[in-house]
C-alpha cells in the first residue's frame, strides 16, 4: 500500500512537470521570448552616433558663424546649403540611433528585426548621399577666390575637419549595416526561444531554465553515444566546452516540440552555432536525418 501510494505520488509529480513544460514551451514562451534582441553588441552600435551628432552640431555652429561674417548673398547661399545638408545628416544620424536603440531594448519578431535592417540600410544610403553632397558643396566654396581671406582660411580648416568626420560617419554606417546583418544571421528563426543553460544531464540532453521553469531538452535529430559507450566521454566534454558553465542558449523547434515520449526536443544554438550540427560535423554524433547540413536550413 505504501509503495503504491509512493508510486502514485511520483507519477502525479511527473505528469504535472510534463504538463507545466508543455504549457510553458507551447503557449507562454513563443510570444514572450521570440528572439530576445537585447544584445550588448547592438546597444554598443548606438554609442558612436551620439558622439558624431555632437561633432556635427559643432561644425554646423562654425558654419553659421562663418556665414554671418559674409555680406555677399551668393556666398551666403553656399554656406546656407551646407548648413541645410548638415541638418539633414544630423537628422539621419538621429534616426539611425533611434532605430538601433529601439532594436536593442525591445523584443521583436524575426520579421520586425528584418525590417529594422532594411530601415538602417536605407539610412546608410542617406548618409552616403549627404556625404557626397556636402563634399561637392564644400569644394565649390573652396573654389571661390572672392571670399574674404580670413573667412576662406577658417572655412578651409572647418572643411578638413568636416571631411574627416564625414569619412568616419560613412564608414560607421557601412559597419553598422554589416554588424547588424551578421548579428541577425547568427540567430535561428522565429520558431525559437531563449533559455539559460544549467547543466548537461546525459549524452543527448541538457537542463535549461526559462521563465523560471527548469526542463530537460533532448538534442533533435542526432544520435549521441552514452557516457560509458565508445566516444561518450569525448562527446560529453565537447558539449560542456561548447555550452560553457552557464549562459544563454536558443532552442529552435520543428513542428513537433515533443517526441512520442513527451520529451522536449530542439536544436541548441550558442553564439550563432548549432550544437546539433557541430556534433555531427566533428564526428561525435550521428545525424538521424539524411544530412543535418542540407535538410535543416539554418536561417
Amino acid at each position: 500500500m505504501y509503495i503504491a501510494n509512493f508510486l502514485h505520488k511520483k507519477m502525479l509529480i511527473f505528469t504535472c512537470s510534463v504538463l507545466i513544460s508543455f504549457i510553458v514551451f507551447t503557449i507562454m514562451l513563443p510570444s514572450a521570448f521570440a528572439l530576445d534582441f537585447r544584445d550588448k553588441r547592438i546597444t554598443q552600435l548606438t554609442v558612436p552616433y551620439s558622439k558624431h551628432v555632437n561633432t556635427l552640431i559643432c561644425l554646423k555652429k562654425n558654419l553659421t558663424e562663418g556665414m554671418n561674417q559674409l555680406k555677399q548673398s551668393e556666398h551666403k547661399l553656399l554656406y546656407l546649403r551646407n548648413i541645410e545638408l548638415l541638418e539633414g545628416l544630423i537628422k539621419t544620424m538621429v534616426l539611425m540611433h533611434g532605430s538601433l536603440y529601439a532594436a536593442s531594448v525591445e523584443t521583436s519578431s524575426h520579421d520586425e528585426i528584418s525590417s529594422v535592417l532594411l530601415n538602417i540600410t536605407t539610412l546608410k544610403f542617406n548618409l552616403d548621399w549627404y556625404h557626397s553632397k556636402i563634399v561637392e558643396n564644400t569644394n565649390l566654396i573652396l573654389s571661390k577666390e572672392t571670399f574674404p581671406l580670413n573667412v576662406q582660411k577658417n572655412f578651409a580648416v572647418s572643411a578638413k575637419h568636416m571631411r574627416t568626420e564625414l569619412q568616419k560617419i560613412t564608414s560607421l554606417g557601412a559597419a553598422t549595416v554589416e554588424s547588424y546583418a551578421n548579428f541577425l544571421s547568427e540567430y535561428p528563426s522565429i520558431n525559437s526561444i531563449r533559455a539559460q543553460f544549467i547543466e548537461i544531464l546525459d549524452d543527448d540532453s541538457i537542463l535549461v531554465e526559462t521563465a523560471r521553469v527548469r526542463t530537460r531538452v533532448r538534442l533533435l535529430n542526432v544520435d549521441c553515444p552514452g557516457y560509458y559507450q565508445t566516444g561518450g566521454t569525448e562527446t560529453h566534454a565537447f558539449i560542456q566546452k561548447f555550452l560553457g558553465k552557464e549562459g544563454a542558449v536558443y532552442l529552435e523547434f520543428e513542428k513537433e516540440r515533443f517526441d512520442p515520449y513527451n520529451r522536449l526536443i530542439a536544436y541548441i544554438w550558442k553564439d550563432g552555432t548549432m550544437l546539433n550540427k557541430k556534433l555531427v560535423q566533428v564526428g561525435l554524433c550521428r545525424a538521424k536525418i539524411a544530412s543535418l547540413d542540407e535538410d535543416h536550413v539554418v536561417k
